[in-house]
C-alpha cells in the first residue's frame, strides 16, 4: 500500500525502541518546542502503522515529535507507511546524515547493522553516506570502559583522542583519561602520543613495573643523560639566532646576502633545520610519553636525588 500522509493524535505515536539515537539537546528541544508553538509543524514526521496494535511508530521525526510533546500539542502531521518492516536501518541513515548521533550511537548502530542486519562495513559505509575508514575507526568504540564513554558523551573527551584510547586496556584507558580530565597533558597531540605509545608498550607485553638497573647501566644512563642534555641546551644559541632573523629587515638581509651564498640558500638551511626539528619534537614527544607511562626508571628517585631544576 502506498504511503498516505494525514494527522495522527500525538498519544497513537510511538517512538521506535531501536532508535539509534538516545541523547537529545534538551536546550535544542526547548527552541523547537517553540517554533512549533508559534508557527506549527512545517515538516511532517515519517511512521509506519502496524494494524494488529492499530498504533504508528516513528522512523523519522523524533525530534519533532518529542518537542510537539514540550509545545502541548496534541496531533502531528505524518506520512504513513504500511507493514512492519524494520525502521532501524532509515533511523540510522536520517540521524548520521543529520550528525544528529553521538559517536557512541554511531559505533552502536554500525555494530547493529553489521552483526544483527548481516551488512558488511562496505554496506554500512555505502547506506550512511560514510567512508569505509569512517566506519571502522567508529566501531572500536564499544571497547570504551564505562567512564570514557560517559566522558566522551559528555564531550569531555574529544572523539579524537577516544580512537586511540579505546584501543588501550582498561588501565591504560583509565590512566590517559585521568590525566587528559586533570588538564597533564600539553596539548591533543601529546595526549595522542602518549595513548599511542601506550598501546605500542601494551602490544610488546612490556611490564611497567620496571627492573632496577644494575650499577654499571645506571652510570651509562647518566653519562648519555649529560650527552644529550648538553647537546639540547645548545639548542638556546640556535634558537637565539633564528630569533634574529625572524625580526631582520627582508630588504637589508637582500642587500647583504646578495653576492655571498645568497638568501635563497639560507632559507633551505632553515628549511632543513625545521624538519629536522619537526621529527626531534615527535621523538621526545613520544620519550615524553614512555616516561610518563612507567617504562622506564627513574634513576634519581631510585637513588634518592633530587631532580635537577
Amino acid at each position: 500500500m502506498a504511503a498516505t500522509q494525514k494527522t495522527i493524535p500525538l498519544d497513537r505515536i510511538d517512538r521506535d525502541p531501536a532508535q539509534p539515537r538516545q541523547h537529545f539537546d534538551e536546550t535544542e528541544l526547548d527552541k523547537l518546542a517553540g517554533s512549533l508553538a508559534a508557527v506549527g509543524q512545517q515538516q511532517p514526521v515519517r511512521v509506519r502503522y502496524d494494524r494488529a496494535s492499530r498504533r504508528y511508530t516513528l522512523i523519522m521525526g523524533e525530534r519533532r515529535w518529542r518537542a510537539a510533546h514540550r509545545a502541548g500539542l496534541t496531533e502531528l502531521l505524518a506520512v504513513v507507511e504500511h507493514g512492519t518492516g524494520s525502521t532501524f536501518l532509515e533511523s540510522v541513515v536520517e540521524n548520521s546524515a543529520r550528525a544528529d548521533m553521538t559517536p557512541m550511537e554511531e559505533a552502536e548502530a554500525f555494530a547493529k547493522l553489521i552483526d544483527e542486519h548481516g551488512m558488511t562495513t562496505e554496506e554500512v559505509a555505502t547506506a550512511v553516506g560514510k567512508t569505509v575508514a569512517y566506519i571502522t575507526w567508529r566501531l572500536p568504540l564499544l571497547n570504551l570502559i564505562g567512564p570514557a564513554r560517559e566522558a566522551l558523551d559528555k564531550q569531555h573527551l574529544p572523539t579524537g583522542l577516544a580512537g586511540y584510547v579505546c584501543r588501550l586496556t582498561s588501565e591504560g584507558q583509565r590512566l590517559v583519561l585521568n590525566k587528559w580530565i586533570k588538564g597533564e597533558f600539553t596539548n591533543f597531540r601529546d595526549a595522542e602520543a602518549f595513548a599511542q605509545t601506550r598501546r605500542e608498550l601494551e602490544d610488546q607485553g612490556v611490564m611497567f613495573d620496571v627492573d632496577e638497573p644494575s650499577e654499571e647501566e645506571k652510570k651509562q644512563i647518566r653519562k648519555r643523560r649529560a650527552q644529550v642534555t648538553s647537546q639540547v641546551d645548545r639548542l638556546a644559541s640556535a634558537g637565539g639566532i633564528l630569533h634574529e632573523l625572524a625580526q631582520a629587515d627582508p630588504a637589508e638581509l637582500a642587500r647583504v646576502l646578495t653576492g655571498a651564498a645568497g638568501p635563497g640558500v639560507y632559507q633551505q638551511r632553515i628549511a632543513a633545520l625545521r624538519e629536522a626539528a619537526g621529527k626531534a619534537e615527535s621523538v621526545l614527544r613520544k620519550a615524553a610519553a614512555m616516561a610518563a607511562s612507567g617504562a622506564s626508571p627513574d634513576l634519581d628517585e631510585a637513588a634518592g636525588e633530587e631532580p635537577a631544576a
